[in-house]
């Protein structure tokens, strides 16, 4: 895993036989940042080569819009204003 920065790959669990996890818990991420991950895995026969790097974006549920506004109806058609909310969530709406 980076940095979120595009800083070199660190590991985040040591290579050796006894760290065989399927899960790692990965805190104080900055929302809305991208981080890149690769990954190998070990067998009887030995570790495998590094998977290719994926992009992962830190990003979470945005904060509520204001209530949309109406700008005016007729019997055919309505038009509405519609807002952003003040808070993303870390990715473009």
């Amino acid at each position: 895993m980076d940095d979120g920065r595009g800083g070199d790959l660190k590991e985040l669990t040591p290579s050796t036989q006894n760290s065989m996890q399927t899960k790692k818990l990965i805190t104080n991420l900055v929302k809305g940042r991208f981080y890149r991950f690769a990954y190998r895995v070990m067998n009887i026969n030995g570790w495998s080569p590094m998977s290719d790097i994926t992009l992962i974006r830190t990003a979470v549920q945005p904060s509520q819009p204001d209530a949309p506004t109406l700008i005016s109806a007729t019997s055919s058609s309505i038009t509405l204003q519609f807002y952003k909310p003040e808070d993303n969530g870390g990715a473009d709406i």
